[in-house]
Order: structure tokens, then sequence, then C-alpha cells
């Protein structure tokens, strides 16, 4: 909650700055010649562009000397060439390090354990970032004390870091023979950095921009020449470092198959790899509009109208935006890593590259294009997933930022048509009605791409009947558990797991996998058949969550990196100790002496049943539900062909049945339990308490041990004083939230035939966001959203 405050403070104060900048600079926004920009830009020579490339790497650089000062200081054996690697990547990749509880899966931590580090000296070195000016307190151990001198080094490092890029900054200004004071850009420098820097926005991207114009132009500078001179300073000096780290983080997966990384260590490298594949992609789909925006050379476009029509130039530039909106696209299949998405990937770079050529002869552009694909191209065991759920809030946003880089498309193209410069070919050039039947043939065929990366319904397979008899052969060979009986529902999909020894029953829903209680089968494989199953939700980008499972499991799921949440307790009745004698026995004693006189008649009716009885028991369960949607996936359904399947319970006074409860075979010859249990509204005084006595009485006869009662939800959660937040929260649900369920008097009535109360829990893998889970588990469970995917 706190992070997301701050997150949104965060970008308070950046939308504030961006509205200020608006409100200042909306005159000399307004009468800005974009096209003179572009020429101005485009008439620099190489000379000066490679004096620039070679400046802002070697600034950019000087970050790597807080690194190489305290590993001296630390004498940590590293190759100089190691710590620069290491600082390099950590500074400019992302920043993991923003407080005490993520220092540990800090890049920077990682990459220096990777390298024989002390663990302790890497955590150091990584948590002194942010500490270099002030004192430490005393909170160091003697061993990690930082001197006087290596504290001078430090400040002296980001002082001289600080300088030149002031000075980088300066040089833009003689680059493009602006008259400027030394003083004044220096302190406007100094100043928007310093803002950018304290709002953490990533790179300052538009705090600096905006801070820097609105003072420039208040001390008398023309906005234009500042433009300019901002965007080729943030080039040089954020984004092509960036983008060279990017490289060189894409090369992760092949580079480190072979390293010495640990395997958590070979995850983060190889998280990082993937995030800079994604990255790379959407970079070249953003370029591809741009270039597609933009006006060309005069004398490239000259060249090719010898070779191509103009019509034939123009298609290509449209093409050209459409197989940039198709990248951004593709950006969010190469994040979650599915295979159609690196193959169409790298298609669609091959034919980005070729448009790039085409439409205007954009060297530059398709050598970067072909770079990012060489560097796709051998990752292909990276992209293993099938699928990944698109949630349509997601599709919105996708849509939303297609509609705008469409709309800036549109906008810009109309821009610069209606220029007059000489770099522009003057021709009939305005959008015409092929032009918006292409632009549209590229968005439908973005949906396309969306729904083909999307996890669809029917690749998850709902039992059928084959499968249910497969299910009762199974369930002949190995024993079942509370929930198996659930299985025969058809509401579920069957996992088998470790050559059809375990099976685990599970519901998609949006982005998870719901699985119902425990695997059964042998039970020695349990611990391989649930990382099989981690593994198979994870090729579909879904979280696996494991609902009611039973407390001797937790260690086996523990082992298989799952977290856990009590969710209540499960009442169990030792048959072999169970009495209506005695004191506590009193009150049921009075029901079956009800019984005894015939009062209130129990029987217990087999398969299979007469249709008028059927429909005598359906009539009793739409009275019960009262135009209520049946629960389903944990909890049982009036469905004929389920309900065949065991024996039910019928209790009826004056020989009209008044309730009835379906028994739950465990497939066990220890254990049977209740599961569907209906009566009519304003039962006879006892019926309920008399069915539950009947049953009882019937699995004594039958020779089980335990008959299992059924849930208390939330019973016993939270309440001691070392549990979680979360189980504490579910306590005061518990104790207050009667109004919305009963809580307490299902417990109540449950105690009266003194059970056994076994926990059962929750097994969700972490950084699953919790209370989101929760709330999609319900659902489901309600029926409200049924086979919901995406």
């Amino acid at each position: 909650m706190l992070k997301n405050k701050f997150n949104l403070t965060k970008y308070i104060i950046w939308f504030s700055i961006l509205m200020l900048g608006l409100l200042v600079l909306h005159r000399p926004i307004a009468t800005l010649d974009l096209a003179m920009l572009i020429e101005t830009l485009r008439d620099q020579s190489f000379k000066h562009m490679l004096i620039l490339l070679i400046s802002g790497l070697m600034v950019v650089s000087l970050s790597t000397l807080y690194d190489f000062i305290l590993c001296k200081a630390f004498k940590l054996k590293i190759t100089p060439s190691d710590i620069f690697k290491i600082s390099w990547i950590s500074d400019m990749a992302l920043n993991f390090a923003e407080d005490a509880e993520k220092r540990k899966g800090s890049l920077r931590y990682q990459l220096y354990k990777s390298e024989g580090v002390d663990p302790k000296k890497a955590m150091f070195i990584d948590a002194l970032k942010d500490m270099i000016l002030f004192d430490d307190g005393g909170q160091l151990p003697v061993t990690f004390k930082i001197s006087f001198l290596t504290r001078l080094k430090l400040i002296l490092s980001t002082t001289i870091k600080w300088l030149l890029t002031s000075f980088l900054f300066m040089y833009v200004f003689t680059l493009y023979d602006i008259s400027f004071n030394r003083l004044d850009v220096l302190l406007v420098f100094a100043f928007s950095m310093f803002i950018a820097n304290v709002s953490l926005i990533p790179y300052g991207f538009g705090i600096f921009e905006v801070l820097a114009l609105i003072c420039f132009t208040s001390l008398g500078y023309e906005f234009s020449q500042m433009l300019l001179v901002l965007i080729t300073f943030r080039v040089f000096y954020s984004i092509i470092p960036w983008l060279l780290t990017m490289l060189i983080l894409a090369l992760g997966p092949s580079k480190h198959k072979k390293s010495k990384l640990s395997e958590s260590q070979r995850h983060l490298v190889n998280w990082m790899s993937v995030k800079s594949f994604a990255a790379l992609t959407l970079f070249a789909g953003l370029l591809l509009i741009l270039s597609a925006s933009l006006p060309e050379a005069l004398e490239r476009t000259q060249l090719l109208n010898h070779v191509f029509s103009l019509s034939f130039i123009k298609f290509s530039k449209l093409s050209t935006m459409g197989i940039g909106l198709l990248l951004i696209i593709l950006s969010k299949g190469i994040w979650d890593k599915v295979q159609k998405a690196y193959s169409i990937t790298l298609l669609m770079l091959t034919l980005g590259s070729i448009l790039a050529l085409l439409k205007g002869l954009n060297i530059e552009i398709a050598f970067i294009l072909i770079m990012i694909m060489v560097i796709l191209a051998p990752a292909k065991e990276t992209f293993y997933r099938i699928g990944s759920p698109i949630e349509r809030k997601r599709c919105l946003y996708y849509f939303i930022i297609l509609g705008f880089m469409s709309s800036l498309y549109i906008s810009l193209y109309n821009y610069f048509t209606q220029a007059t410069f000489h770099l522009l070919v003057k021709a009939d050039l305005t959008l015409q009605s092929l032009d918006i039947i292409i632009f549209i043939f590229f968005v439908a065929l973005g949906s396309i791409l969306l729904n083909a990366f999307s996890v669809q319904r029917s690749d998850f397979k709902y039992a059928t009947d084959e499968d249910l008899v497969n299910l009762s052969l199974f369930l002949k060979k190995y024993e079942g558990n509370a929930m198996t009986h659930l299985l025969f529902l058809k509401d579920k999909c069957f996992f088998y797991a470790v050559n059809n020894t375990v099976l685990i029953a599970y519901r998609p829903y949006k982005d998870k996998l719901m699985v119902l209680g425990d695997p059964i089968g042998e039970t020695k494989n349990f611990k391989e058949a649930i990382n099989a199953f981690r593994l198979f939700a994870d090729q579909y980008d879904m979280v696996p969550i494991f609902y009611e499972i039973n407390e001797s499991m937790l260690p086996i799921y523990h082992e298989n990196g799952f977290k856990f949440l009590k969710l209540g307790e499960e009442a169990a009745i030792d048959l072999n100790t169970f009495t209506l004698a005695g004191k506590k026995g009193a009150p049921l004693r009075t029901i079956k002496n009800k019984m005894n006189r015939g009062e209130l008649t129990f029987k217990l009716l087999t398969p299979p049943f007469d249709q008028e009885l059927v429909e005598r028991l359906k009539k009793i369960s739409d009275l019960w539900l009262e135009g209520r949607t049946e629960k389903c996936f944990s909890l049982g359904s009036f469905d004929e062909s389920y309900i065949e399947r065991a024996p039910i319970g019928i209790i009826k006074v004056e020989n009209e049945v008044v309730g009835f409860a379906t028994i739950m075979p465990h497939y066990s010859k220890h254990t049977v339990s209740i599961d569907l249990m209906r009566i009519i509204p304003n039962p006879p005084n006892g019926a309920m308490d008399a069915l539950f006595i009947g049953l009882i009485e019937w699995a004594i006869e039958e020779g089980y041990d335990y008959f299992i009662l059924g849930k208390a939800p939330l019973s016993n959660v939270g309440v001691n004083q070392f549990s979680t937040t979360k189980e504490k929260v579910a306590k005061y649900i518990y104790n207050y939230g009667n109004k919305i369920y009963s809580f307490k008097g299902l417990r109540k009535y449950k105690e009266k035939f003194y059970p056994e109360w076994r926990s059962v829990y929750l097994a969700y893998p972490k950084g699953t966001h919790l209370p989101n889970a929760l709330i999609q588990l319900t659902k489901m469970i309600s029926g409200s959203d049924k086979n919901s995917i995406g």
C-alpha cells in the first residue's frame, strides 16, 4: 500500500511539472517549426555525431568510479573489466535497491556474488550507493567502515561526473553555434538535473527537459534552439547508453548458459535479458513509426523515384507504420516469452528493415533492426510459453497506445506533407481512403496477434465422459481425498503427472490455474508432480493456486516455492469414539428419540434413483437455493448425472421428503463425508440434526473411521500474536462478519457433534497478489463468472 502511494505521488509530481511546462511554454510550442528542427538535425556532420557518441559514453562510464573506489577499499579480488561491466549494467538497466528489503534482489548485489564476492560485501557495496555523502551512524560493522579518504574519493568522483556531464551539455550548445553564458547553463543544468533525480522518474525523462526549457526561455534563449539542444543531449546521454545496455543484457541467455552463476542468479540475468528483448522490440516499433512519420531526405527520395512509383513509396511508408504498430504489440508477447511472438517478431523485423529501405533508403534504421534481429535469433529456447493471459484492461491499454501512436503518425505525416522545405518531395501524399483501409488492416492484424498470444479456453480441456471413466479406473488403483468426488462434476481439467501416477484437478480462471485440494495418486511422487504442474502453468504464464490443501502436505508445497494462508478448519468425527450417550450427547439424543418414535424418518438410498424421487429432490434444492446461483468447483451442485454416483440420505416427516444429503466418497476405506445438503425452508424442528445422525450411524455400520462434516471458514485463523497480517485480517472478518456470512454459527452448529478440527490452507507462489487471487477464487466458486480466462 505504501509503495502504491509512493508511486502515485511520484507520477502526480511528474504530471504536475508537465502541465506547468505546457502552461508556461504553450506559445513557443504552438509556433515551433518542426520541419526546420528535423532539417537542422539532419545537417549535422558524422564527425560531430561521433564526438558526441564517444563523449556521452565516456561521461556515463564515470559512474563506474563508485564501484572501483569501493572494490579497492574492501580489497576485492575482481578484475577491472568485471567491475566496469557490473557497475555499468547495474546503473543503466534497472534500480532494484530502492529500499533495504529489496537490496538482496538487486542486480548489483547478484552480479558481484556471481563473481565470487562475499555476499555481505556485495550487499554493502549495493547499500552504500545512497549513503556516501552521509555518516553511517555506526550501523555498519567495523570491517566495512568507510575511511575519510574513501569518502572523499567517492564525493570527488560524483562531483567530477556531474561536472563533465555539464561540459557535455555545453558542448551541444557549441555544436549548434548557440551563444550562451556558461554560468546560466551550469545553473540551469544543475537545478533541472537535481529535481529530475529527486523525482525518481526513470532517467528524469520529461522533468529535466520541461524545467530546463522553462528556465532557458525565461532567460531569453530561443525555445526551438533549446529544444534541439535537449533532444540531442538526451539521445547521447541517456537513450544510446540505455540501448547499449539492453543489447548487452539481451545476450544474457546464451552467454550465461555455462557460466558460474547460481540458479537464482542465472534466473535474474535471464529475466533481465527477456525484458531487454521486449524493450528492444518496443523501441524498434517506435522507431519505425517515427521513421514513417518524418520526411525523407531529398537525394534519397530522388534515387527511389527512378525505380519505384510515388504510390509504391507511399504504400511502403504506411506499411512501415503498420509494422511498427505490430512490433509494439509483439513486445508484450516477447515480455511474456511466448513462442508465437518470437517467430512473428523475427519476421516483422525482417519486413521492417526491407520497408525502411524501400520507403526512403533508411540504411541506419534497417541496420538497427537487423542488429536487434541478430541478437534475438539465438535466444529461441528462451521463448517457451504456449500463451499468456490477456485481461480486458490490458487489451484496452494496448489499443490506447495504438490509437495514440496512430494519431501521432497521422499528425506528423500531414504536417510534413504540407511543408515547403526543399528536403520534402511535393506531391499528392495526403491520406486517402486506400490508406485508411491499409491502416485498419494493420489494426485488425494487431488484434489477431493479441488473440494469438492469449490463453484460449480450448487450450484447457474440461473433463469428458471418457475422462471420468479413466478417473474411475485411476481411483480403483489409488486412494482419493475429501475433494476427489467433486472431480465428477465435469467443471475441472485433469493434469496427470509422473507417468500418470498422480492426478491434479484444476480450473483455469483469468491468469490463475485454481487447483482443488491436494494431488491424488502415488504419494511419493507428489513433490515431483507439483513441480511439473508449476512448469505446466508457466507455459501459459499463469499462476497455480492450490485451494483447501491438507496441513500434512505443507512441507511438499514449501519445497516447491509456495507460501500459505490458513483458510479455516475442517470438522472430522472419529466414528470409533462417537456416541450419543452422556451429558454432551443429550441434545442429539433428543433428536434420536424423535427418530425412534417415527416423527423423523431417515433412509439411505442407493443409485439408480426413481425419477419421481429425483424430481422431489430437485424441488427441495430449488427451494433451498431461493433463486441463488449454484456454487461450483469446491462444492457439489444438483446435477442428475452427478448425484447418481453416490448414495443419498433423505429425511421424511409424515412420509414426505423434507431434506436430503448426498454422500461424498473419499475413495478410501477409512473416510467418508457429506456433500450436497438441501432442506426445505422452515423445516420441522430437528430435521437437519436427524439427517446428520442418520448419515453418521450409516457410516459406522459401513466400518468407516471418520465422517467429515465440512469446513468452518476462517475458524481459528490469525489467533496467534505472531500470525501474519493477512491472517489477522481474516480473524476480524470471522469475528465481525456474521452479517455477511454465518462464520461463527456454522462452527457452533458442527461443534455439537464434538469433531476433531483439522486446518486447511491455500498455497500460492511467492509474488502472487493474494487479495486479487482470493477475489478471483470467490467469484469462481460463486459461479458469477464461469470459465473465465483473460
